[in-house]
C-alpha cells in the first residue's frame, strides 16, 4: 500500500505545480526525502487508524444515547402511571367533598377511575413484558418504538383522567349554581 501512494502523492504534487520534488543524487538528501516520506505516510496510516477509532466511539455513543432514551421513556411512563393514580384519587375525594353527588353517582364515577387505572397497569405490563429480552425478539429500534407507543398511551390515559375530573366537576358546579338559585328564590 505505501509502494502505491507514495508515487502517487509524487506525481500528483508535481503535476499540480503546487510542489517540486528536486531528483538529487546527493545520497543524504535522497536519506531524508526517504524519512520523510516514510513519516509522513505513516502518519497517514495512524490518521486513518485514529478515525476508525473515533467512528466506532460514535456508533458506541450512539447506541449509549438510545439507551439513554429509552430509559428516560420508561421512567417517564411509570411517572405518568403514579401521576394517573394519585390524580384518581385526589379527584374521588374531592368530588365526595362537594356532598353534590348521590352515593351511587360516587360509585360510578369511582368504576370509571378503576377501570382507567386497570388500563394504566395493563399497559405497565406491556411495558414490563417488552422489557423483558426473554419474551419478545426485537430489535433495539424495534424496542424503542414500542416504548414510545406505550408511553403515548400512557399520556393518552392521563389525558382521560383529567377529562373525567372536568367532566364531574362541571356537573358538580351546574348543581352548586342550581342550589344557590333556589336558595336564593
Amino acid at each position: 500500500m505505501k509502494s502505491i501512494l507514495l508515487p502517487l502523492a509524487f506525481v500528483l504534487a508535481t503535476q499540480c505545480g503546487k510542489a517540486q520534488v528536486a531528483l538529487v543524487n546527493d545520497p543524504s538528501a535522497n536519506k531524508s526525502l526517504a524519512i520523510s516520506v516514510a513519516q509522513g505516510a505513516q502518519q497517514v496510516e495512524s490518521g486513518l487508524a485514529q478515525l476508525e477509532y473515533l467512528k466506532q466511539a460514535k456508533a458506541s455513543v450512539s447506541k449509549v444515547n438510545k439507551i439513554l432514551y429509552s430509559v428516560k421513556e420508561i421512567e417517564d411512563t411509570y411517572e405518568i402511571q403514579q401521576q394517573i393514580i394519585d390524580k384518581s384519587i385526589n379527584y374521588l375525594q374531592t368530588l365526595e367533598k362537594t356532598k353534590l353527588l348521590s352515593p351511587q353517582e360516587m360509585v360510578n364515577i369511582a368504576s370509571n377511575y378503576n377501570g382507567l387505572i386497570d388500563k394504566t397497569i395493563e399497559i405497565s405490563e406491556s411495558l414490563d413484558k417488552i422489557l423483558s429480552d426473554d419474551l419478545f425478539e426485537m430489535s433495539d429500534a424495534e424496542r424503542l418504538a414500542f416504548i414510545k407507543e406505550i408511553n403515548q398511551e400512557m399520556r393518552g390515559k392521563q389525558m382521560d383522567a383529567e377529562i373525567l375530573y372536568e367532566k364531574y366537576l362541571t356537573v358538580v358546579q351546574r348543581r352548586g349554581i342550581s342550589r344557590m338559585f333556589r336558595r336564593s328564590n
